[in-house]
């Protein structure tokens, strides 16, 4: 497929699309405070054997300057607009942290289209600690990047300041408090587990090892309210795994992909 440089998807706003590869459509929703150059190191990997689709959740990357969603079902609605522009009947879903939470509630409400599902590091029950920092961004701007990284990333990959540290550092700093204050707010109150029981599309389960928000055991308590659900601990790990490591993730999305969907 050619590359889809923008898209309008709705609210008078559009967003850049990428589109590589082809075959089964996979369409990869990224994290908060993110953007879909998240995605860059398994975007070829993943290509290599389908059509890879990323673009930008309103308010970040080429999205900015869209208006702030007010809920998740915004998020939800602007992915089944991107599907219907692109001509796209049914997919599989890849989303991490945030983006995973948007995953989730749309292959619940749009069962038809999903054609199989990877949740990676991320959660369907609140995390209420981060309301108060919602408030804290609000109050006082980006929160102390340092502190922030240590949990993303291992200690190594700090020290050496690698391209994923210097990328996720520039996020934060750069992220508008009108956008991340209000879906982080949304992670806080974060209730998707009668989501989860009514999906009906085979789902791989992905947790990382040193995730402090989505740890393994609340990964394998999500595995656990699906219907059809493979559960996988990439152990050594963290939160960024996409950044960290995405010929090992995308390694694991392929050998669960298609045949998994197939039962």
């Amino acid at each position: 497929m050619v590359a889809v440089d923008r898209l309008r998807i709705g609210d008078g706003y559009a967003t850049g699309v990428r589109d590589e590869g082809a075959g089964e459509p996979y369409v990869l929703v990224h994290g908060t405070p993110l953007d879909q150059r998240s995605w860059d190191g398994m975007v070829p990997l993943l290509a290599a054997g389908a059509r890879v689709i990323t673009y930008d959740l309103r308010g970040h990357g080429t999205a900015a300057d869209a208006p702030p969603a007010r809920t998740c079902d915004d998020f939800v609605d602007d992915l089944t607009r991107l599907l219907d522009l692109m001509g796209i009947e049914q997919a599989h879903l890849l989303g991490h942290s945030f983006g995973g939470q948007i995953a989730q509630l749309f292959a619940a409400r749009r069962a038809e289209r999903t054609r199989g599902l990877v949740l990676l590091c991320t959660r369907a029950t609140p995390f209420p600690a981060f309301a108060d920092a919602a408030s804290a961004l609000e109050k006082d701007g980006p929160p102390d990047s340092a502190a922030v990284l240590a949990r993303w990333f291992p200690p190594d990959a700090i020290k050496a300041d690698t391209e994923p540290v210097r990328y996720a550092r520039s996020c934060l700093l750069e992220a508008d408090p009108a956008v991340s204050a209000p879906e982080l707010r949304m992670i806080a109150g974060f209730e998707g587990r009668d989501a989860l029981r009514a999906i009906t599309a085979p789902t791989s389960v992905i947790a990382a090892e040193h995730d402090h928000v989505a740890a393994p055991e609340v990964m394998k308590d999500m595995a656990g309210l699906l219907r059809a659900a493979r559960f996988h601990l990439l152990e050594g790990s963290y939160h960024l795994a996409p950044l960290l490591e995405p010929g090992r993730v995308a390694a694991l999305v392929r050998e669960e992909g298609p045949a998994h969907a197939r039962g």
